[in-house]
């Protein structure tokens, strides 16, 4: 079986302070609140770090606890973060152990995405959070992409330390490391681009770097280059969000007059619906929710006039309905954390997978004479035999001439392809007469043995499904 696959973020996450690309001024002052915990309770008992996602806020806390031999408890926005769950683990956490048990004794709180709290699962955690802060007897580190997501509590009992973007020369030294030891190779150029189109944002440029790296290795290629690169995804993304962050903040009708006329060149109305319909529950709840919903559903509809009647003079409706509908319904100061609709993973997924079986589709039609439709449907028996009968799987390749990365995706090892290549080499015989040769004689010999042969070559290895 093909094991899951290990992410590099994770695995090339930094262990030490060096080790994380760029920030050395907030790697500093981290570092400097930390000491002071060894013999006192310092004036904050808390650090906001601040800045945008990806850039090593989280890790660098992880390695503060590291280095202190301080334990962890952490609490993120995919736990319930109500003021009695707080209470219960992060207030609990932050009172327990003493100075005079040193290291021993403490333990590092650390609340990921402070600016992330709304709605009924997370009722009352802001002014519990500000209250744990004020009262806690060990270190707390809040980290939040936006500041003032934050409540005036949390930002005024807590020590800012703010993270900035890393330099393109930090990213690109940072991936030109992962990519030696993942024994990739790249053009510097390649590298660059990578580390251009993440703006910064680490993490998501060792992601695309990962991306890249498997499509090229299933490709056969040995290198890199620029031109493999997809060029302003990200960037497109970028303006998505800053749209999404009027739409959720902003009530001026001048200002959200402007969004929508920036939606015209950066996205289409069915892409932004599915942006707003899987971000609005984050920041929406009961009433407001049932509210808000009600010009999404109509612009649906508009959306769905388009497609029948490609009148799309109705996309301008869509959008105000969008825009408006969600921006006047309730004002809020903070937005939440965005995520990318769910239906572009899918279909990117879906995009990657049909990518990869389209190949040995067409190589199961020619070979066995059925329509593309049938052998698309083979696919998932074939990763049957692949995966529990090497032997099979062997004289399958062999016949359909399947390349070693189509061999993997059927969840094959090296050793079924390096099998399925020998039984493609021409057979010698013992007097020295290749299968060519021998197809020449029996061309001219009886019609009943070439008969036989026929019928032996003729018996597919796929057998009967």
């Amino acid at each position: 079986m093909v094991g899951k696959k290990e992410e590099w973020v994770e695995k090339h996450r930094p262990q030490k302070f060096e080790e994380v690309a760029g920030n050395d001024k907030a790697i500093d002052q981290l570092q400097e609140w930390g000491e002071k915990w060894k013999n006192e309770i310092p004036k904050y008992r808390a650090v906001s770090l601040v800045g945008p996602p990806g850039i090593g806020k989280t890790t660098s806390a992880y390695i503060l606890a590291k280095e202190h031999k301080w334990n962890i408890i952490e609490m993120n926005a995919s736990d319930k973060r109500t003021k009695d769950i707080i209470n219960k683990i992060a207030g609990s956490a932050s009172k327990s152990g003493t100075i005079s048990q040193g290291s021993k004794g403490r333990r590092l709180v650390i609340i990921d995405e402070a600016d992330n709290l709304h709605g009924s699962s997370d009722r009352g955690g802001k002014k519990a959070i500000t209250k744990v802060i004020k009262e806690s007897s060990q270190p707390i580190v809040l980290i939040a992409n936006d500041e003032y997501g934050m409540s005036k509590g949390m930002r005024s009992n807590s020590k800012k330390i703010e993270f900035k973007r890393p330099n393109q020369k930090e990213v690109i030294r940072l991936l030109n490391k992962i990519a030696k030891k993942e024994k990739i190779k790249a053009y510097k150029n390649a590298l660059r681009e990578i580390a251009r189109n993440a703006n910064g944002d680490v993490r998501g440029a060792i992601n695309d770097l990962q991306s890249i790296a498997e499509e090229i290795r299933a490709e056969g290629k040995e290198k890199i280059r620029k031109s493999d690169i997809s060029l302003g995804s990200r960037d497109q993304e970028e303006n998505i969000w800053k749209i999404l962050n009027y739409i959720f903040r902003k009530n001026d009708f001048e200002t959200l007059k402007q969004v929508k006329r920036d939606l015209d060149s950066d996205i289409t109305p069915e892409d932004l619906l599915h942006w707003v319909d899987d971000n609005v529950p984050k920041k929406y709840s009961g009433n407001e929710l049932e509210k808000v919903y009600e010009p999404l559903s109509k612009a649906a509809m508009y959306l769905g006039q388009v497609s029948l009647s490609g009148n799309y003079s109705l996309w301008s409706y869509a959008s105000e309905l969008m825009v408006y509908g969600v921006a006047v319904n309730k004002p809020y100061k903070s937005a939440p954390r965005y995520t990318g609709p769910k239906i572009f993973g899918k279909l990117s997924k879906a995009r990657s997978k049909l990518k990869k079986e389209n190949p040995i589709s067409t190589k199961l039609s020619e070979r066995y004479f059925i329509s593309n439709k049938s052998s698309s449907e083979l696919i998932p028996y074939l990763k049957l035999i692949f995966e529990n009968d090497p032997e099979r799987a062997s004289a399958i390749a062999s016949e359909i001439d399947l390349k070693k990365d189509e061999v993997q995706y059927l969840g094959g090892n090296e050793e079924i392809y390096e099998s399925a290549k020998e039984k493609r080499k021409p057979k010698k015989e013992k007097n020295g007469e290749d299968a060519n040769e021998k197809d020449e004689k029996m061309d001219k010999g009886s019609g009943s043995e070439k008969e036989k042969e026929d019928n032996s070559e003729s018996q597919s290895s796929l057998g009967d499904f």
